[in-house]
């Protein structure tokens, strides 16, 4: 079956092209100034509201308490290194004091491996759990359950 042919367009909807010559035709701006339209000026980047958003806002710097100095304007409050290293959150990146994988490290891995036949999350963790327990035992550094797999994947592929 053939496809529906497209309604027909609405001529009210349709502006009339300027007259003259096709030249101009081809530069999109005069084309809208013949039809009463004013161009846009954009800059990338910029925010349409111009009532001071943002690193344009400006304000008078707050005063600290019994300081004779003006605070940060910024609201982001950074932590100090030492707050940083109490935080037991999981970080990106490799554990501090974690080399690579030494022999004996790949091979108690691929035993506990051997051992569980890991399928899904639950065998990975059971994973986990004896090679962090190992790991302690043999003052080796502790892995998370994705870099154990990963090395695995990387080790059988």
């Amino acid at each position: 079956m053939a496809p529906a042919p497209p309604p027909p367009i609405d001529s009210a909807l349709q502006t009339p092209l300027p007259t003259g010559s096709d030249d101009d035709l081809s530069d999109g701006p005069t084309v809208a100034r013949s039809q009463g339209r004013v161009p846009v000026e954009k800059v990338a980047g910029s925010r349409r509201d111009t009532k001071g958003k943002g690193k344009e806002k400006e304000t008078a710097p707050r005063q600290v308490k019994g300081k004779g100095r003006a605070a940060p304007t910024s609201s982001r409050k950074r932590k100090l290194d030492s707050e940083e290293e109490d935080d037991d959150t999981y970080k990106r990146g490799r554990p501090r004091g974690a080399g690579n994988y030494q022999a004996d490290d790949v091979s108690a891995l691929l035993d506990f491996i051997e051992k569980e036949l890991p399928l899904g999350q639950r065998g990975w963790q059971a994973v986990h759990r004896r090679y962090t327990r190992w790991a302690r035992i043999n003052l080796r550094p502790e892995r998370v359950v994705k870099s154990i797999e990963t090395k695995f994947k990387q080790v059988s592929g």
